[in-house]
């Protein structure tokens, strides 16, 4: 039996035409979280041009259920270098410098990086630029984008940069928790906590909850305020979840303290979307508990 030979230019054509149809299968097979996050493969990536150091940065991307991106082929050293450069255009610097999710480990005395997410990569692995990696330089990585370019490159951990986070897609017919964890669309709002954190539970109208994401400015007021004269369900527990764009505070104002005394408080946290992630900002004295709210967000300074 005679094999079929392939002309190189039409096995390239085959390879390219499977290669494509991959590539388009992402999106109608994975999902991203909401907001800006981009598909590529089975990760999610979101790009955050707001300067931190080296650790708030990784903090921050926790807060979203990723970590700091890793980059782990040469797909993806590409991929992220072009989001990266399409997000950073705009400056008049053409040469920026981004966060990765990689730091020194032992001073590369192993020739080991540890990577914000737990895992550990070869420091050969890199996409290091001429006389780098430089331990004198610094302990994190840094990817400096140049004309077409991405190279690694140790920085001191608490240089300010932008950074790019990264999460592992949901299965089409799922979502994220705030944890990161995927979780089936039919358990979101079912009253069992499915996420393990309570994120599956943050947006549902049939038990008080309400999360405004991207929010610019809004009102939150107690259920019954309007349509029921001022009369709240006894024994509620609402909670508003409150997220504003990244680089941005939220300041919070409240009007008509009309409340029970003695039994209605208000408790203000921050820092993360569940009780979980969040700490205690304060808690309002409970004769004066808020019945309407009102939230903007302005630059944080």
């Amino acid at each position: 039996m005679r094999l079929p030979r392939w002309r190189t230019a039409e096995l390239a054509a085959l390879l390219s035409l499977l290669f494509s149809g991959c590539l388009a299968s992402d999106s109608t097979l994975f999902d991203c979280p909401k907001g800006q996050w981009e598909l590529h493969g089975i990760n999610c990536y979101q790009f955050f041009d707001i300067r931190h150091s080296w650790q708030k940065a990784s903090d921050l991307c926790k807060r979203y259920g990723s970590d700091l991106v890793t980059v782990e082929s040469f797909r993806q050293n590409n991929f992220t270098a072009e989001l990266a450069t399409k997000l950073l255009r705009s400056r008049a610097d053409k040469d920026s410098a981004y966060w990765l999710g990689f730091r020194a480990q032992n001073n590369l005395a192993t020739n080991t990086l540890a990577a914000a997410s737990g895992s550990q990569i070869s420091q050969y692995y890199g996409h290091w630029a001429l006389d780098q990696p430089d331990i004198s330089e610094g302990q994190c990585v840094q990817s400096h984008l140049g004309e077409g370019t991405q190279e690694w490159e140790l920085s001191r951990c608490e240089t300010l940069l932008p950074f790019m986070c990264q999460i592992q897609a949901c299965p089409r017919g799922s979502k994220h928790c705030s944890n990161g964890q995927c979780v089936n669309d039919a358990y979101f709002c079912d009253g069992q906590n499915d996420c393990g954190d309570g994120s599956d539970e943050l947006n549902c109208e049939a038990q008080c909850t309400k999360h405004m994401n991207q929010l610019n400015s809004g009102q939150v007021e107690s259920p019954g305020l309007n349509n029921g004269n001022g009369r709240y369900p006894q024994f509620a527990n609402c909670k508003w979840t409150l997220e504003g764009p990244p680089g941005t505070n939220i300041v919070l104002q409240f009007s008509r303290f009309e409340t029970e005394k003695v039994f209605d408080t208000v408790q203000i946290l921050g820092g993360g979307r569940t009780e979980e992630a969040a700490t205690t900002i304060a808690t309002l004295p409970t004769a004066r508990a808020a019945k309407i709210g009102r939230a903007s967000c302005r630059e944080r300074v």
